[in-house]
């Protein structure tokens, strides 16, 4: 059996999934929809930061950030800056919340997806760019579909065997 850490395809493979989660970010919807869509990148950062804290970090969810930033055509670093913030806590926090069954780690969620979107909020208002909207309908709509989030990213992960 070879060893994890040399299997090619791992990186990859994540970055396939956030990739996905770019797109899922994307989608085109009426306005009343687009309040209530979560923030499927950071929920993707989340889920590889808990699963592989020694191989998805800081760097890795800078790079999804800052990837989110250039598609979105926003200010660069906005949710590059976002995004590690909530990776940073993730990993400080990984041991205790990998644990929990899942709908319990959907409840840890709502405070991490309330930091990413407090640190965009507050970024756009010392910017002066446009008037802050606060995403709670997206927070929460994030915390209801993290069970359905982990379990795809989960059977993603045991698929392609990374560890």
């Amino acid at each position: 059996m070879m060893p994890h850490s040399s299997q090619p395809h791992g990186l990859g493979v994540i970055w396939v999934t956030l990739v996905g989660a770019l797109a899922f970010t994307l989608v085109p919807l009426p306005a009343w929809m687009a309040t209530l869509w979560p923030a499927w990148m950071v929920l993707a950062v989340i889920y590889w930061t808990l699963a592989l804290p020694e191989r998805f970090g800081l760097v890795q969810a800078w790079l999804a950030g800052l990837l989110l930033d250039a598609v979105l055509g926003g200010v660069l670093g906005q949710h590059a800056l976002a995004m590690t913030v909530v990776a940073w806590i993730t990993q400080r926090l990984h041991l205790q919340i990998r644990p929990f069954p899942v709908w319990q780690q959907a409840l840890v969620l709502l405070p991490l997806l309330g930091i990413y979107e407090f640190a965009l909020y507050w970024l756009s208002g010392i910017m002066g760019l446009r008037d802050p909207v606060w995403a709670w309908p997206a927070m929460v709509t994030g915390v209801l579909l993290w069970p359905l989030t982990f379990s795809i990213l989960r059977a993603i992960r045991q698929r392609f065997q990374i560890a």
